[in-house]
């Protein structure tokens, strides 16, 4: 969920877990979220600097992996959301993509790439130290000498992302979201409700979505738990794991991160 609650784009990361219920539907997660933005266009720019091949982690519905290779890079495209990758099938058709179920956290290919993309805000799924660092194991066996590793995750203030309720670890009240159509062409309204653990630094939404079938009210209820991780942790983070940051950015049009950016984005090589 752009901003609050979602991962843009159609990504997931681990599945299995009632907290990842939002990766069920990946028909309704692309209508929700969309197939498209700037932060396409930023990665669209990135791979015709880089090249291939690439590997895409956490790559759900295809939102890079399937752009990319219409670009004409060898791609490979890696989820552990079985529906979320059969949906990214059949979006691809006969595009030469290998698609690969499996944890983000354990791969080993025994091959490298030039370019290494995890969008969508899917780094805040990887919840804890050890999901970190088997992430980005994962990444440094997979890159390439010279090659980059580009994402991005929400810059971690709570004075926007936390209402009072959830900063004081309750409940918010449920707040209206956004609403889309759906491919019955029944328009699907979308809440939410947060709390936050400060410990963990984590926040839990639940997410809504209700609408009117044959005069009945319907609901789905989904929920997802994302990690915050702060800009000096993150530097220690990446440094420790092997990598070193070439750019750090704090919005899609590539201004330089500060206290007031809305996320921060990432390109890292190998550290020497």
């Amino acid at each position: 969920m752009a901003g609050v609650a979602g991962v843009a784009g159609g990504r997931s990361v681990t599945t299995g877990d009632e907290s990842l219920t939002e990766y069920d539907d990946a028909e309704g997660y692309d209508l929700e979220n969309g197939l498209g933005g700037p932060d396409l266009d930023y990665y669209l720019d990135l791979a015709r600097e880089v090249g291939g091949p690439a590997l895409d982690l956490a790559c759900g519905t295809g939102f890079l992996t399937i752009p990319f290779a219409e670009l004409g890079l060898a791609m490979t495209g890696v989820d552990l959301a079985p529906a979320m990758l059969a949906l990214a099938r059949r979006k691809a058709g006969a595009l030469p993509i290998r698609w690969i179920h499996a944890d983000c956290r354990t791969l080993d290919m025994g091959e490298q790439f030039r370019l290494i993309t995890l969008t969508g805000n899917a780094f805040q799924e990887f919840r804890t130290n050890a999901d970190q660092e088997g992430l980005l194991g994962t990444v440094r066996r997979h890159l390439a000498p010279g090659g980059l590793f580009a994402f991005e995750t929400r810059f971690p203030r709570p004075s926007e992302l936390l209402t009072p309720e959830a900063l004081a670890g309750g409940w918010s009240e449920e707040t209206p979201w956004r609403q889309y159509e759906d491919a019955r062409g029944q328009t699907v309204n979308i809440s939410t409700a947060q709390r936050h653990d400060a410990m963990r630094q984590t926040v839990e939404y639940v997410i809504y979505q209700r609408w009117r079938e044959d005069g009945r009210d319907e609901v789905k209820m989904e929920r997802t738990i994302l990690r915050f991780v702060y800009p000096q942790e993150m530097a220690a983070l990446l440094h420790y794991n092997g990598l070193a940051i070439r750019d750090a950015y704090g919005d899609w049009d590539r201004r330089p991160l500060t206290a007031a950016s809305p996320r921060m984005i990432y390109v890292c090589q190998v550290r020497p």
